[in-house]
């Protein structure tokens, strides 16, 4: 066999898997920090924040785990003044190109909310008298 039709045979062997991809299903949550109702207010239309992670031959390039706490932050920096987000969604796409790289993205869609601060709990006078009366 010729090197010119080895050559060859080597791209078609390379390129034939082409790629793959796929959508994993959105995961919900109430919100990104613990928060009950009253204790917020949303400040404005749903954000969404996206982040990629890579892997080349199985090995990963950069910090694969935090993809979804970047997507999350990168959610917040859409609307200035957030404290959180309620009503989140997260959804990934993996796609593999070729067989040898994986890149996984992942979103993050919620609306963004200002946290309510808390009424000061009410001051009581001091009534206490000095020990031995007055």
């Amino acid at each position: 066999m010729s090197a010119r039709r080895l050559v060859g045979l080597a791209l078609v062997v390379a390129l034939a898997p082409g790629c793959i991809s796929w959508t994993s299903p959105a995961d919900l949550t109430s919100s990104t920090m613990p928060l009950e109702q009253g204790e917020y207010r949303v400040i404005g239309n749903p954000v969404t924040g996206m982040a990629s992670s890579k892997l080349l031959f199985g090995v990963p390039l950069g910090d694969t785990n935090q993809a979804a706490r970047t997507a999350r932050q990168n959610a917040l920096a859409q609307s200035s003044g957030a404290d959180a987000l309620v009503n989140v969604s997260m959804s990934y796409v993996t796609t593999i190109y070729f067989g040898f790289l994986t890149i996984t993205r992942t979103w993050v869609r919620g609306e963004p909310v200002k946290i309510i601060p808390r009424a000061a709990a009410p001051t009581t006078p001091d009534t206490a008298q000095p020990p031995g009366g007055q």
